[in-house]
């Protein structure tokens, strides 16, 4: 994903046009962001983790300068690296600023796994929330990759051999700075970019809309809870499958953006052990079954939870669940769901009830009382 326009709503432009010609330009600049580190060290034995975060927002944790963890999202469809203002402040990085606006850094050293990754350039910002940073595809582009999100594990490991399976799709294009792969919307060819840091299951510009055989008329505003920014986004089924390689998921649904590029998140992800080799300019999609996949509704938690230091709470209402007039509200304390303690959830233990749920039994602590309530889970998009 791009990331200029978050800063810019956020009241910092990242990378302004310089109005001077002294030193490197703006252009000089995302070059450098946009290429991988000097030097890649590599341990004498294979790397693979598990991640952290959910299966629509897969995380892990690095060291910098031997500080951390610090908490990234794992994004390969971002064109740069971002570090968080305040992990920059902690560590020491030094920060160059150009025209008292363009903020960067030299990282001298991160370590992901047992993989240190030494000299490379990264933009700076400031968010709220608790991602410390996005790597970036920049990272990868010396190595393999996998993700596997239906085990919440990944791995890294020097580039491989060229893959014959007809599951392994060939990098068609580089557009500013990121891959793109051939794949097929029913007799509609388009090439698309994978991307492990969007929660949804395609995007897809307004311009593209006409290309599509939509289903139902398109879902207006429907609030997403990506790590970007809380956005409202117009949703649609398509009448037409899907088809990754030999994989076929039926009647995908997509998400409409407003840029001209067509992406794929983690809406589909989630279903795959995906490996991208960008040496070998390959991507694979890898499950055990060769069932179709079959994309469930879109349904919406009426509340947004929250974590502190003693376990969940109701952070926030949304619109239409509080005209509901529910005996829930902001601060209380959730102490179970659907019996199970809720203090062992995780943030992908949520995004899976929401999934799967018409309704969610709670327990509710407030003001030292109990309360105990069914919630509806709001389908949004059949």
């Amino acid at each position: 994903m791009k990331y200029w326009f978050l800063f810019f709503a956020w009241g910092i432009l990242l990378f302004p046009v310089w109005s001077q010609s002294h030193g490197p330009t703006e252009k000089d600049i995302l070059k450098k962001l946009r290429e991988g580190p000097e030097e890649i060290v590599w341990p004498p034995y294979s790397v693979e983790e598990s991640l952290a975060g959910s299966k629509l927002a897969p995380m892990v944790q690095v060291f910098i300068r031997g500080r951390g963890p610090f908490l990234f999202l794992l994004d390969t469809g971002s064109d740069i690296t971002l570090f968080r203002e305040s992990l920059v402040q902690e560590t020491g990085l030094p920060v160059r600023v150009a025209d008292g606006e363009l903020h960067v850094t030299m990282v001298d050293e991160m370590m992901l796994g047992d993989i240190r990754f030494r000299n490379f350039m990264v933009g700076i910002g400031s968010w709220e929330g608790p991602v410390d940073g996005i790597l970036g595809y920049p990272l990868f582009m010396k190595l393999q990759l996998t993700i596997d999100l239906p085990r919440m594990r990944y791995a890294l490991e020097p580039s491989g051999e060229k893959s014959s399976s007809e599951n392994t799709l060939r990098m068609n294009r580089v557009t500013e700075g990121v891959p793109s792969f051939p794949v097929q919307l029913g007799n509609r060819p388009a090439d698309m970019i994978v991307s492990s840091g969007l929660s949804e299951y395609i995007r897809v510009p307004e311009s593209g809309l006409e290309y599509f055989n939509l289903k139902l008329p398109p879902v207006p505003a429907v609030s997403t809870n990506s790590f970007s920014v809380d956005e409202e986004v117009t949703m649609a089924r398509v009448t037409d499958n899907l088809v990754l390689g030999e994989h076929i998921v039926m009647e995908p649904i997509l998400t409409i953006g407003h840029s001209g590029e067509y992406r794929i998140g983690c809406g589909l992800l989630r279903y795959f052990r995906v490996v991208l080799d960008p040496e070998n300019k390959q991507i694979s999609f890898l499950r055990n079954s060769d069932i179709p996949i079959e994309v469930p509704p879109v349904r919406q938690l009426g509340f947004v939870p929250g974590r502190d230091e003693r376990g969940w709470i109701v952070e926030k209402l949304l619109p239409w669940f509080s005209e509901l007039n529910l005996n829930i509200q902001p601060g209380d304390r959730i102490q179970r769901v659907e019996s199970r303690d809720a203090a062992m959830l995780t943030a992908n233990d949520w995004v899976e009830l929401e999934r799967l749920n018409n309704y969610l039994a709670l327990v509710l602590e407030r003001d030292g009382e109990e309360i105990i309530l069914d919630v509806p889970v709001r389908i949004i998009l059949p």
